[in-house]
């Protein structure tokens, strides 16, 4: 966080106007920082969850039936497959 708020000051001109060649090394800082934000924060959210802690995340853990869930896939898919001229079909039992 601290590295994405020097890099958005920079880029924002706080320490004066930047030369292409500057503002081009900086987009990949800016970059890296923003995959380390979404990494830490999905390792506090499976640390959250192995803790059982699920419930800060906003959701609760079920038992789900695999059958139910692929025939919610197919039904989710089924519009885009039959555009594409393809007919998606759930030979499964959804219980």
């Amino acid at each position: 966080t601290v590295i994405k708020g020097y890099v958005e000051n920079l880029l924002d001109g706080v320490a004066g106007p930047l030369t292409p060649a500057q503002l081009q090394a900086l987009a990949p800082i800016q970059a890296h920082a923003e995959e380390l934000t979404q990494i830490t924060s999905d390792l506090l959210d499976l640390s959250r969850i192995s803790r059982g802690r699920a419930d800060l995340l906003g959701f609760s853990p079920e038992r789900l039936s695999a059958g139910e869930v692929a025939a919610e896939v197919v039904d989710l898919f089924r519009p885009p497959a039959e555009a594409a001229g393809v007919e998606l079909v759930f030979a499964g039992a959804a219980s």
